[in-house]
């Protein structure tokens, strides 16, 4: 309550200042909101007292005040509020079963409360030349979106394929990500560099999003290129180290929890990447291909680690058609863990991602899976926006877990969930579709239904239903 309390006073604090400044143009006052209503007929347990089938309601209000001091140095708070009603109660289950559904996991950690106010920005921005800035306090760290090349299509595939692979902000919870710390960014017509060295808030599902994690503790480094009009390049460096520890904090993997619980040693990982995109023009439209990928080396508590993943995908686009329709395909695979005895820890760990870019019914990420996909995009309309995808999914070792989640967001969870698999590899194949429909440039709905159909994974722990449905209808409007 009393942070509650010190947040708006900060707020009215800074909005009095912001009332005087328009006088002079210094000040900027802006704001959003955003509705959505969610509906999960999550994976069937099976087990009395528990909920997979149900609808909640969440809002999430930004007020924003910036100010320009000298032309060179911005200063920026952003306050959020988030909303929830009508949070199930029988969703959260114990293990194996784990949360049913992100509603399950918004009520694990609310804590009782349905709402809370936050501090999501407070940070101050220098910048002492034209694409150079330093940015200080809390902000928002994205992998991949510095040097967004200005060609569409490349731009569409750094933003929808590359970004937020490894870190982001978590936009799609309804309590988000930020970071504390410092970072330099210097964005050129060629090349452009980003170098951060931060800690992550709460926040994703944890109410109290406020405060941040002081035990974990990442480094970003990048360098993005564009040798041409139509290619697009970066190479990546990622230091993560967490130093939460048992009993509070179990470390993630195929070990017995009895021997996680007696590890009390750092995670403390180094992942090097990188990607390339290339278009190319024929007569009747555009091609595009993506190579994407990471080794990852250090130390995951008392076990050896060392993983790796990669991506690869391509497509044509209709250009000359109405609505310049675009196929992709794609391939993904990151490794998993064979052997949980063998001292060396396999399974590439996907760090503090934005996990529902890549997986838009969250019930899988990046780790221990392999990847065959579809996806197909049209625009109907300057306003529409139409996509639909298909994905054929299954484990990369079945000795290891089925995982899910973005990565660490309070001091009392992991960050990540992990099923048994049954000693299996098919997963699941999902289809969705999605409609993004703008009437104004300050407003837009979405329309997202998702469909999962579970195979031998999924029915080995959910034997009473292998099927789910993820649907939400959104709307967003900015002032």
């Amino acid at each position: 309550m009393r942070g509650t309390c010190f947040l708006v006073g900060a707020f009215v604090f800074v909005g009095c200042f912001a009332g005087r400044g328009n006088a002079d143009g210094g000040w900027k006052f802006s704001g959003s909101i955003r509705v959505r209503v969610e509906q999960w007929n999550f994976f069937d347990p099976g087990v009395a007292g528990l909920d997979s089938d149900y609808l909640f309601a969440a809002t999430l209000t930004k007020w924003t005040a910036q100010r320009s001091f000298g032309g060179k140095t911005e200063g920026q708070v952003q306050l959020i509020h988030t909303g929830f009603l009508g949070l199930p109660q029988g969703a959260v289950a114990p293990l194996p079963f784990g949360d049913l559904g992100m509603g399950g996991s918004y009520r694990r950690f609310a804590g009782g409360r349905d709402g809370a106010l936050n501090l999501r920005h407070a940070f101050i921005r220098y910048s002492p030349r034209p694409g150079s800035r330093l940015l200080v306090g809390r902000w928002e760290l994205t992998e991949g979106v510095e040097g967004v090349p200005k060609d569409p299509s490349l731009a569409w595939i750094r933003r929808a394929r590359v970004a937020e692979r490894l870190i982001g902000s978590f936009p799609f919870s309804h309590i988000q990500r930020g970071f504390d710390g410092i970072g330099w960014f210097e964005e050129g017509r060629e090349k452009s560099f980003a170098l951060a060295l931060v800690r992550p808030t709460r926040g994703k599902f944890d109410i109290k999003g406020s405060d941040h994690l002081s035990r974990v503790t990442v480094g970003y480094g990048s360098a993005s290129f564009t040798p041409s009009p139509l290619s697009d390049g970066r190479v990546f460096a990622i230091w993560y180290r967490d130093e939460r520890r048992p009993p509070r904090v179990l470390k993630l993997d195929n070990r017995p929890a009895a021997v996680r619980a007696a590890d009390t040693r750092a995670i403390n990982l180094v992942s090097l990447g990188g990607h390339w995109a290339r278009l190319w023009s024929d007569k009747d439209g555009q091609w595009d291909l993506l190579m994407w990928g990471a080794h990852q080396f250090g130390d995951w508590g008392v076990l050896s680690h060392r993983a790796h993943a990669f991506a690869v995908e391509g497509g044509f686009r209709f250009t000359k058609e109405p609505g310049k329709p675009w196929l992709r395909l794609g391939f993904f695979a990151g490794t998993g863990d064979r052997n949980g005895a063998d001292g060396v820890h396999q399974t590439f760990f996907q760090i503090l991602p934005t996990a529902r870019v890549y997986a838009r019914t969250p019930v899988f990420n990046m780790m221990n899976n392999r990847d065959l996909f579809a996806q197909f995009l049209i625009q109907p309309s300057p306003r529409l926006m139409i996509r639909a995808d298909y994905h054929r999914l299954w484990l990369d070792r079945s000795e290891d877990l089925w995982y899910a989640g973005g990565g660490a967001f309070n001091n009392s969870a992991f960050g990540f969930a992990g099923r048994p698999s049954g000693g299996r590899r098919k997963l699941m194949d999902l289809v969705d579709i999605s409609l993004d429909y703008r009437p104004s440039a300050d407003s837009q709905w979405t329309l997202y239904i998702g469909r999962a159909m579970g195979r031998d994974v999924v029915r080995s722990v959910f034997p009473a239903g292998s099927k789910a449905s993820f649907l939400y209808l959104e709307w967003q409007r900015s002032w």
